[in-house]
């Protein structure tokens, strides 16, 4: 906030409102009065044999001194009188949502492909804009998109006319004060030296008939001369006169106060505008919050001399408030706001592979599914040719193609923004990492970004099979249908242990098991993932739970814990204090309530069905998804009737991700249903209760993609080593920009012991080739050699996080990819905005611009940005009078020296006259 203060300063004699009475003003003057008459009569009586200048200069001298009591008892203020203002203050909102990353035009000859993100740099950092709105306000420039509040990237303040009077600036420099305080120093010099010299003359001459003259002379100099240096003392606060004697000042004069101010004031200028704006205006939101935005600014100006918003926006708001119920509240408080559009009102032409979903691992043989995403803006119905195309990645990540496997029939586009899947059947033959690339090799020539018309995904071709035990308290309906969906599966192994079962019963299944495995060769090396349903853990020895823990924390097993209502409820609500329970409950992502009080016993056998609603991590994770079209899943989540039964947890585990509640319980609270975290190097997932097999009833398929996917996700940190020295995991494959993704390793140096270092230093390659550091820090709740880190996609494309064990040797290099994209809500429609733009311009009186080019012309500045389009609004207000004590200080001391002076002199002409 930048103020200046106009300061009207007033001199008052503060005695005059403590007489309001005439009685007592009519009783000081009879006392002066008196006091006067006493002194005329004394000097008239002592001094009838003296000329009549002499008696006169005597008690002239008398008088002054009373004078000089008087003015002291009176008491004279110096009082300053300040209005401060508050200059008005304008926002240069940007757009920073990926929209603004988008150009406009098709590459090519006369074309201009600036993205909307360069052209808001160039009006900032190339044109007069800041400058012309400076003139008038103090400008903060801020983005926003999806982040809450509007973050501040500059300020800049205010350069015109108004902002010349600075806080506490004096109304005369420094060197106007020492020019005049040096005349009037040295006039009081002199008055004072003709003093003295004519005062010695009159005693020498005392009978001379021109010492009374020379006594008046003497007298008038030296009074005048105190009264002249006093007066200049008073009003010249920063020089004092001993300065100009003595040659003590503490600042040149030829530096002035404003010269410092206004250097000040240009170097934190200068420090202002040094801002990188490629950096702060890079377009990385996953959504755009206008609405939000500039609701949010206009309660935090609320009250302030807020003039107005330049929004520099495509207007493409497609998330939070709509933008005209926050221009409503930016004209209530009396601002306006001016848009600036940029970007294209038309529909682009452009074509592209939004993604290509493949399996990480697949199998000799075996056939798995290549599926593509194509989608169209602005060529409805028009037919494009996709290509498969299979090879290799580089050193450097770049595709190397080998052979052309396929293409497809001509597709036909739909209307804009409609994702159409396209499927690749795929049956690779040699074991190795193999790339898969899918290409437009038909796409128009009006397409305005080839750049994205082909995607390419990795996938390892192993021998190895997934490796599945089912735990089960019992043979529900859930555990049967999974046995058999996983005895089916020709890549999957399939063991079983049923609790409840004896010697000589037939299970599905590849191995039936009447123990939980106690030999660490067996359980690290033959499984992958362990799916328990509701199991009995009382009869798992200690050692084995520890077993588990191990095998989840140090060897990245997947582990998969469904609630039910037999067992669930009678070692949820034990206290802390059984070992082995306590692993047991450590290794959940959820908190359970302690016994006795009643709510973690479950809602089980329910007359009507519980909704389950997929919160946003839900919405985002592969591992739910019922179809391949993520809209198409999130369909079926919603039309899913529910489940009868669940187990109630008290909340989750921080770092946890919720990843589906159920709707509002009796107490109109949600309660977790599904959650997830990494527990050491393994992944841990709960489900509140086995009624996911009630999805067949919407589809069989359903229910087979849901497990197939979600230990597919439980087992990546088993399937994804590549290495005998440790594993690296990330949190997700796939990932929208701006998400987070958490990395965890588990790493051991050349002779497999756990490294201890508590830091290490990964490489993250981005999309673009280029490298940064990504710290790895080890997890003080774990045994040594477990680490994590994380990183912010902001770039669409492939990320790959890399980590180089110290011994070197052939297994040394730990790689995972992921891939991030650009959310379809911020390309789905591309166009600029103009409905919005005007609206939020024309309800609070603004201006509604197209583009940057006359806002780059100097001339145009003004009528488009100046006052009349943004008024300044600077806000006065008015503090109370203020007394100068220094001045009282001052003031008091020269007073004394006038009447010490005034009887000095009086005295000492006494004594030339030979009076008593």
């Amino acid at each position: 906030m930048n103020q200046a203060t106009n300061t009207v300063t007033a001199y008052q004699f503060s005695r005059l409102a403590e007489l309001p009475n005439w009685s007592q003003w009519a009783a000081l003057v009879a006392v002066v009065v008196a006091i006067m008459a006493f002194v005329w009569w004394w000097s008239r009586r002592d001094t009838h044999a003296l000329p009549g200048l002499s008696r006169l200069v005597l008690f002239g001298l008398r008088t002054a001194a009373l004078l000089g009591l008087l003015l002291f008892f009176f008491n004279l203020e110096k009082k300053t009188q300040r209005e401060v203002r508050e200059n008005s203050r304008v926002a240069v909102l940007v757009d920073t949502s990926q929209s603004m990353g988008l150009s406009d035009d098709a590459p090519g000859a006369g074309s201009d492909p600036t993205s909307r993100a360069d052209k808001a740099i160039a009006l900032l950092s190339q044109s007069d804009l800041v400058s012309e709105l400076r003139k008038d306000h103090d400008v903060s420039v801020m983005t926003f998109d999806d982040s809450s509040p509007p973050r501040n990237v500059a300020f800049f303040s205010r350069t015109g006319e108004a902002a010349d009077v600075a806080d506490d600036q004096p109304s005369e420099s420094y060197e106007q004060q020492w020019s005049e305080m040096t005349w009037i120093t040295w006039t009081g010099i002199g008055l004072v030296a003709v003093g003295v010299v004519t005062l010695l003359a009159a005693g020498i001459f005392a009978t001379s008939a021109s010492a009374a003259y020379m006594n008046f002379v003497s007298a008038i100099c030296l009074l005048a001369a105190v009264v002249l240096v006093g007066a200049g003392d008073l009003r010249n606060d920063q020089v004092r006169p001993w300065e100009i004697v003595f040659g003590k000042s503490s600042q040149k004069p030829t530096d002035t106060q404003t010269d410092i101010l206004s250097t000040e004031d240009e170097t934190k200028s200068d420090e202002l505008a040094n801002v990188d704006w490629a950096k702060s205006l890079q377009p990385t939101g996953l959504e755009t919050r206008i609405g939000d935005a500039v609701i949010q600014l206009v309660n935090r100006e609320r009250g302030g001399p807020f003039a107005g918003i330049l929004l520099v926006s495509d207007g493409a708001n497609n998330e939070g408030t709509q933008p005209i119920e926050a221009a409503r509240m930016v004209r209530e408080i009396g601002a306006r706001i001016v848009t600036i559009g940029l970007g294209s009102d038309q529909q682009p032409q452009n074509v592209r592979i939004v993604d290509l979903e493949a399996p990480s691992k697949a199998y000799p043989g075996d056939q798995f599914q290549l599926r593509g995403y194509v989608q169209g803006f602005g060529m409805p119905n028009k037919f494009v040719t996709l290509q498969v195309a299979s090879g290799v990645m580089d050193d450097e990540g770049n595709f190397q193609e080998q052979s052309i496997d396929m293409a497809s029939e001509p597709i036909r586009l739909g209307e804009d923004g409609e994702v159409i899947p396209v499927d690749f059947q795929i049956t690779p033959e040699n074991i190795g990492t193999r790339a898969y690339q899918l290409r437009i090799v038909s796409a128009s020539e009006s397409d305005i970004d080839p750049s994205d018309n082909q995607k390419t995904v990795k996938v390892q071709i192993v021998q190895q099979r997934n490796r599945v035990l089912l735990v089960a308290g019992g043979p529900t309906r859930e555990y049967r249908f999974l046995r058999n969906q996983l005895f089916r599966d020709k890549d999957v192994e399939l063991h079983v242990l049923l609790q409840t079962g004896e010697p000589g019963i037939s299970q599905e299944s590849d191995e039936l098991l009447f123990e939980f495995p106690d030999d660490p060769t067996v359980l690290f090396e033959e499984y992958d993932c362990i799916v328990a349903f509701d199991p009995d853990w009382s009869q798992f020895s200690y050692d084995q739970i520890q077993l588990l823990e191990r095998w989840v924390g140090e060897k990245a097993g997947g582990l998969i814990v469904v609630a039910g209502p037999i067992f669930t409820p009678v070692w949820a609500s034990q206290k802390r204090g059984n070992d082995a329970i306590d692993i047991v409950k450590d290794l959940h992502p959820v908190t359970f309530f302690s016994r006795g009080t009643g709510i973690g016993l479950g809602r089980f056998g329910s007359e009507t069905p519980h909704k389950i609603l997929l919160s946003s991590e839900g919405q985002k994770s592969e591992a739910l998804r019922l179809d391949s079209d993520a809209d198409v899943s999130a369909r079926i989540w919603q039309q899913f009737p529910g489940v009868y039964g669940y187990f109630t947890v008290s909340g989750v585990k921080p770092g946890a991700a919720v990843w589906a509640e159920i709707d509002g319980d009796s107490t109109g609270k949600s309660p977790v249903y599904m959650a997830s975290h990494f527990y050491g190097a393994g992944r841990v997932i709960f489900l509140g209760s086995g009624e996911i097999w009630r999805l067949r009833s919407m589809g069989v398929g359903y229910f087979e993609a849901f497990y197939t996917k979600l230990i597919r996700y439980a087992s990546q940190g088993r399937l994804a080593r590549d290495s005998s020295r440790g594993l690296l995991l990330v949190s997700a494959d796939r990932v929208s920009l701006g998400e987070t993704v958490d990395v965890r390793a588990f790493l051991t140096d050349a002779q497999h012991n756990p490294l201890t270092d508590p830091q290490l230093e990964a490489r993250l390659v981005k999309p673009d080739g280029t490298e940064e550091s990504l710290m790895l820090r080890q997890l003080p709740e774990f045994e040594e050699g477990q680490y994590a880190g994380q990183f912010t996609p902001l770039q669409d494309g492939e990320y790959r996080v890399e980590v180089i064990l110290p011994g070197g040797g052939d297994d040394s290099l730990l790689t995972r990819e992921v891939r991030a994209r650009i959310p379809d809500r911020e390309i789905a429609n591309p166009r600029r905005d103009d409905a919005v733009l005007t609206a939020l311009s024309g309800e609070t009186g603004g201006k509604s611009i197209v583009g940057i080019s006359d806002l780059m012309k100097q001339e145009n500045l003004a009528a488009l940005v100046g006052p009349e389009a943004l008024p300044p609004r600077d806000m006065f207000t008015a503090l109370p009078d203020l007394t100068d004590r220094t001045f009282q200080l001052q003031l008091r001391g020269w007073l004394m020296a006038f009447i010490v002076l005034a009887l000095s002199v009086e005295w000492i002409q006494r004594r030339f006259a030979k009076l008593a």
